[in-house]
């Protein structure tokens, strides 16, 4: 970060073009193999885009325009020409159902709307129910498009619809003929003006569109600086498997890699946004990945997978991996304080054997990377040392699309040993900057002392300008340029945070006492792995229920190995595994589960997860209502509907 330089995210860009002109920044793959783009390419087109809305479509100072496309160069080129010619991205997941789509669209108010061959279909499902008809720009090939489709809902090319390659003729022309026309916009952009407005996924109410500045991204751009020892050779290459549209991936992907000449390499989605899954493990093991940004329910896939293939080799094989991750566990201790000389002593040995003979053959199957961040949603402290133990360095994130997004962190990389410790989201990462603080306040927004548990409020720059058309929420999360996050937590004896939950998640008695659900939670799910997702409700009813899908890979070695032949036997059995946490834990019995409803896996689908497979809270309780209902009127009744759940899901 250099003394007086605009922050802006176009600072960025150019900062990367002049430095490394000539060095890719983004990958994709095609039939010839992998097409990149310079940093200077990038500036260049990303300059000829800004030019033709600014010039053939003459757009105002913060044109809202949405973006729908899995990642892609193409993205990322329209974003910085929007943002070039002071427009305001839109960014939208590629998960959202028609609806969702249309609010974001509308109550945006964006009159433009750029998108993929793969979101053709909802493109057009939105268009036909919306009360606005944006001006269309298409990403892909023209051949690519469904001409006759759109033509119905009144759309012509060069009217009201654009293809992408032809604007970045155009604009090309527009600046050989009038060279300032992108320049003197530019001249004009401010640190706080918004750039972005990034609707939040709406895990416990209605999506918010967050207003995010260029000061915003641009300052958390630079806190990774803190945590990675990172080349600037542009060696070190990231693939993208974590959708664009999300704050995390903007900060820590398209934004970092102009700051320290990290190409960007987009897994081949040709054949359909499902291609993305299937493709992405092939590219990490041909291509390798150094740096790679993941969700926890990509990389709890990646241990199943592991585990696996391990319980299919030999007892031999079989003994050295699992001593070697029991020997990490305790190598590692809480990664923080010293582990004694003698537990080095009697671990050392399974672990280096395990570490010699099996753990690098297991790390290249996920490419070998040098540091994988884990954002989006919180990761269990298990998952975190499984990984570790591999001798894989795991960075974990916190934070929210409101506060650029990253707040804390905590990381394995050798030269940040400090910035550790398991059960914690790391210090706060402010590096000596002005990045990020964090106050406990309470209720009164009064801060308590270390220790004490209250809400957690974000101060900095990388904060939101506000929620969009939303006054009233703004008022209640930002004030006195603080945001108050809605997790609850404390700082500990050794500086570190510490998530207890969310205070707008909260279970609450008949006696109208409250209590966070994510430790029990946790607690359960972390004991019991025949538990995929799981949460606990209570709303001023006489017990604590859970609502739960079930691992069912997990489930059905159950079955085998204890010859289980029936959904009743099953269901005793399962209630069992449940109910085992409750040795280990403190929690007041008001608060643990009395009741488990068993209910059919739960998808991004249909709405239960959002884009980055975080639990929507309010859509879970929502559907399965009539469920909650009877556990509550008749648990009999509650029982024998689980036992039919398993006959469907097992037996059939």
């Amino acid at each position: 970060m250099t003394q007086n330089e605009k922050r802006t995210v176009v600072t960025l860009l150019q900062n990367a073009a002049k430095k490394w002109p000539n060095m890719p920044y983004l990958a994709k793959r095609t039939n010839e193999g992998w097409i990149k783009d310079t940093y200077k390419d990038v500036d260049e087109k990303s300059s000829y885009i800004a030019a033709f809305l600014l010039k053939e479509l003459n757009i105002e100072e913060n044109t809202k325009v949405v973006l729908l496309s899995q990642g892609s160069p193409e993205w990322i080129e329209a974003e910085h020409g929007i943002i070039k010619a002071r427009g305001i991205i839109v960014p939208l997941s590629i998960k959202l159902n028609t609806e969702e789509v249309v609010f974001r669209l509308e109550h945006s108010d964006a009159t433009i709307m750029a998108f993929s061959g793969n979101c053709s279909l909802r493109t057009l499902e939105a268009l036909k129910i919306a009360k606005s008809k944006p001006i269309l720009i298409f990403f892909d090939e023209k051949e690519n498009f469904n001409t006759e489709k759109f033509s119905e809902l009144g759309y012509s090319a060069n009217k009201n619809l654009f293809f992408l390659e032809d604007i970045l003729k155009s604009g090309k022309s527009l600046i050989e003929k009038e060279a300032t026309i992108v320049s003197s916009s530019i001249d004009k952009i401010k640190e706080d003006d918004v750039c972005a407005i990034s609707y939040t996924s709406g895990t416990s109410g209605n999506p918010k569109g967050v207003m995010l500045m260029h000061k915003s991204y641009y300052t958390n751009a630079h806190v990774p600086e803190i945590l990675f020892p990172f080349r600037q050779d542009g060696k070190w290459k990231s693939f993208v498997v974590l959708p664009v549209d999300h704050a995390f991936a903007h900060t820590v992907l398209m934004f970092f890699a102009l700051l320290h000449n990290n190409p960007l390499y987009f897994t081949d989605c040709r054949g359909g946004n499902g291609s993305i899954l299937v493709n992405f493990p092939k590219h990490l093991k041909e291509e390798g990945s150094d740096y790679l940004i993941l969700v926890p329910a990509i990389l709890a896939n990646f241990r199943k997978k592991i585990l696996g293939q391990i319980k299919k080799q030999k007892p031999i094989v079989q003994k050295i991996f699992f001593n070697g991750i029991k020997a990490g566990y305790e190598l590692n201790g809480d990664m923080f304080h010293k582990v004694p000389f003698s537990k080095k002593l009697r671990y050392w040995f399974p672990h280096f054997l395990a570490n010699l003979l099996i753990f690098p053959k297991i790390r290249k199957t996920i490419g070998d990377p040098k540091i994988i961040t884990m954002g989006g949603a919180a990761l269990d402290d298990d998952l975190y040392m499984f990984f570790v133990a591999m001798g894989v360095n795991l960075t974990l994130g916190y934070g929210m699309t409101e506060t650029g997004p990253v707040i804390s962190a905590c990381t394995t990389m050798s030269k940040h040993k400090d910035l550790n410790k398991v059960g914690t989201v790391g210090r706060v990462v402010n590096g000596g900057n002005p990045f990020v603080t964090v106050k406990i306040l309470d209720d009164n927004e009064k801060e308590v002392p270390q220790g004490v548990k209250g809400n957690i409020w974000a101060f900095g720059d990388s904060n939101m300008k506000g929620y969009y058309k939303n006054e009233e929420a703004t008022k209640e999360t930002l004030k006195n340029g603080g945001v108050n996050t809605g997790d609850v937590g404390y700082i500990d004896e050794d500086g570190f945070l510490k998530i207890s939950g969310r205070s707008k998640a909260l279970l609450v008695s008949r006696e109208g006492e409250k209590h966070s659900p994510e430790e029990i939670e946790e607690e359960v799910r972390t004991n019991c792995d025949l538990i995929e997702n799981i949460i606990l409700h209570n709303n001023e009813n006489p017990f604590t229920i859970s609502l739960l899908s079930l691992d069912t890979e997990n489930v059905k070695a159950l079955i085998q190995k204890d010859n289980i032949k029936d959904a009743n036997d099953l269901y005793n059995k399962l209630t069992l595994a449940f109910k085992s946490y409750e040795k280990k834990t403190k929690t007041d019995l008001m608060w643990r589960p009395s009741f488990f409803i068993i209910t059919p896996a739960w998808s991004d689908k249909d709405g239960l997860l959002n884009s980055t497979m975080k639990i929507v809270r309010r859509a879970v309780v929502a559907k399965f209502n009539s469920r909650i209902d009877e556990v509550y009127d008749n648990t009999k009744l509650a029982d024998k509907t689980n036992v039919e759940t398993l006959q469907m899901l097992f037996f059939n």
